[in-house]
This record gives structure tokens, C-alpha cells and sequence, in this order.
């Protein structure tokens, strides 16, 4: 992976979709959003793989994630909340 900066942003491009990283910009993700959503889309890999050698078959999944940050005069991540939300075949 290659990042650039450019325009006040890091981007990275894959297969022609673009994604832009700023701390700052609202219009972009942040560092640490990418990193919630790395947490959560890898464990929620993890558990429908392991529902899936159960032969549990799920057909729709969300997860709604909470964060914890420092109060502080950086922000620090301090504690990231996982809920999974599963719909299945009976």
C-alpha cells in the first residue's frame, strides 16, 4: 500500500476506488476511524468464520461499535465497544 500526501490529506488508491485520510479534514475518514473500522470488519470476519465451520448460516450482520477517548489534550483511543447484531436462518 502506498499512501500520498497531497491537499492537506494522505489518499490510497486500490482497483480504482480512493480513500482519503485527514485528522483534521470531516470529509475524509481519520486515523482512528480506520482503526475502529479495522477492529471491528477483522473480528466480525473472524466470528462469521467461526459460525460458519458451526454451519450456523447468517444471512445479515451489522456492528455498531462505541469508543472511549482520552480527555486529554490529545484524544488517545482508549477502549473500543463491539455489538454485533446477527439475522440467521432458523
Amino acid at each position: 500500500m502506498e499512501l500520498l500526501k497531497s491537499e492537506g490529506c494522505f489518499s490510497t488508491e486500490k482497483e480504482h476506488n480512493r480513500l482519503y485520510i485527514s485528522g483534521s479534514n470531516k470529509r475524509t475518514f481519520s486515523p482512528s476511524e480506520l482503526m475502529i473500522a479495522s477492529i471491528a470488519s477483522c473480528s466480525g470476519e473472524v466470528l462469521l468464520s467461526t459460525l460458519e465451520r458451526k454451519e450456523i448460516i447468517i444471512t445479515d450482520m451489522k456492528i455498531e461499535t462505541k469508543e472511549k477517548r482520552s480527555t486529554g489534550l490529545i484524544k488517545r483511543l482508549e477502549h473500543v465497544h463491539l455489538h454485533y447484531l446477527l439475522r440467521g436462518l432458523p
